[in-house]
């Protein structure tokens, strides 16, 4: 053999004893535990070697006051049958793994439900709810729902109020003395009231049996019904929320829980007050632009989508005979409305004063439609305000850009044949000078250097030197 042939050979060797060290024989790999932080728990068999596509378990055992969160590495592992055994099957590589824990404080069992007493005592509803969580969060109770809390909280005074008393250590005096009383005696029979109750709403196959099921919940559960900054009345003819309205609403969106019901509730008051905004199919006499604003507010917060869609048509015809009364009694109070209340898309980002100076150029436009077709004409009015306001910005527009003598020429032109601008009759002034004098005007327009901001300062300025002797 020639020296480049064992060479060759040597070089091969070497390559086959460097590929067998690092599969530790070719098919057998290393792996590796580690735990964060060190004291958090101990692992049975921290590392070893093991072959590929062989299982490999691990146990970790927890210290006290830590909780496991998660493993980092790079192979995932699988839960055991056993507690704190964790399985893994050997890839083609050596593999590292942490063990990731958190620190946990003791659970101080009595001052929890001290919290709880605490509140209770105080009728602090938001101070018993964080409590009863607290309690959840700790492992102590089960099924705290938050939209029952009202009732949790009445029926924590003396335990009757939605189910039987039925303590088990009775007459243990004070009751609530630890989790599993407030479990037994608060948790437990507010959630199955509730439960059966809306069964109830559901189950009833008539009108008449939905109402009577709807006058159940009212009567035992009104604390559920409580609105922040809205004390709504049931039942009576006077009443904010009418029975026969939220057993109608009941029958049509079928509640799954109390934040359900409250949503009907709050439906059915907002549909009252969408009803009184009209008097004999029209808008009462009384309503004022205010008060349909307000509707509106409170329509926008209605939760059921289908049942807001038609309450929002409703305050939009509500709007419609709003302004058509307006139309036909008083023209200045019209264009007021319009000014205010027509929206910045609408009026294409005008000024206020802009704003007044479209709607003088439309507002009589429409004086004389029929009342019949009142609906059309608010889409045509909306939609020639639009339309009116592109225009103008336009017009107003090409004054301000223009260049040169001719372009101004035109611009000015412009205005005096847009047939809505002819209350300005300045423009046609203008157009009837010859061409010279249109010129040295336009002249004199583009030596003012200032930017016109509205049709009518234009006007104003168009008349000073139309004015003037050429």
């Amino acid at each position: 053999m020639n020296k480049f042939g064992r060479s060759l050979s040597l070089l091969s060797l070497a390559l086959v004893v460097l590929l067998a060290g690092c599969s530790l024989g070719g098919n057998v790999f290393k792996y590796e535990i580690t735990v964060d932080p060190p004291a958090a728990a101990e692992v049975d068999d921290p590392s070893g070697k093991a072959k590929v596509d062989d299982p490999v378990t691990i146990t970790l055992t927890p210290k006290e006051g830590y909780e496991f969160v998660k493993w980092d590495g790079n192979v995932e592992l699988q839960k055991g049958d056993a507690e704190g055994k964790w399985i893994f099957v050997m890839p083609k590589k050596n593999v590292t793994l942490k063990a990731v824990f958190k620190e946990v404080k003791p659970v101080d069992e009595e001052a929890l439900v001290q919290a709880v007493r605490d509140a209770r005592d105080q009728k602090a509803l938001d101070d018993f709810m964080e409590a009863l969580e607290a309690l959840q969060d700790a492992g102590l109770l089960t099924d705290v729902v938050e939209e029952h809390g009202p009732a949790y909280l009445e029926q924590a005074y003396d335990f009757r109020k939605f189910g039987e008393f039925a303590l088990s250590n009775t007459p243990y005096m004070p009751y609530m003395k630890d989790a599993a009383d407030i479990q037994e005696l608060i948790i437990d029979p507010v959630n199955e009231w509730v439960a059966s109750a809306i069964a109830t709403i559901n189950g009833a196959r008539t009108p008449a049996k939905t109402k009577e099921a709807w006058e159940s919940f009212r009567e035992h559960g009104k604390s559920l019904l409580d609105f922040e900054g809205l004390p709504l009345t049931f039942g009576g003819d006077e009443a904010d929320v009418k029975d026969d309205v939220v057993g109608e609403l009941l029958a049509k969106y079928r509640p799954l829980s109390v934040a359900d019901i409250r949503d009907i509730v709050y439906g059915a008051y907002v549909k009252g007050q969408v009803d009184a905004l009209f008097q004999n199919e029209t808008v009462a006499g009384d309503v004022q632009q205010e008060r349909i604003d307000e509707v509106d507010e409170l329509v926008a917060e209605v939760a059921i989508d289908e049942l807001k869609a038609q309450l929002e048509a409703e305050v939009v015809k509500a709007q419609a005979w709003f302004i058509w009364k307006m139309i036909t009694s008083d023209q200045n109070a019209l264009e007021t409305w319009i000014v205010n209340n027509m929206t910045f898309t609408q009026f294409h980002n005008l000024s206020y004063k802009q704003r007044i100076e479209v709607v003088g150029i439309l507002s009589g436009l429409y004086k004389d439609k029929p009342d019949k077709n009142f609906e059309q004409f608010i889409r045509e009015f909306t939609q020639a305000v639009e339309a009116e306001a592109v225009e103008y910005r336009k017009l107003l527009g090409a004054v301000n850009a223009a260049a040169t003598y001719s372009q101004m020429v035109e611009a000015l032109k412009g205005l005096e044949y847009y047939k809505d601008y002819a209350d300005y009759g300045v423009f046609a002034d203008y157009v009837g000078k010859d061409d010279y004098t249109q010129l040295r005007i336009a002249e004199d327009m583009l030596s003012l250097e200032v930017s016109f901001e509205t049709i009518s300062k234009i006007a104003d300025e168009l008349q000073s030197l139309i004015n003037k002797e050429y």
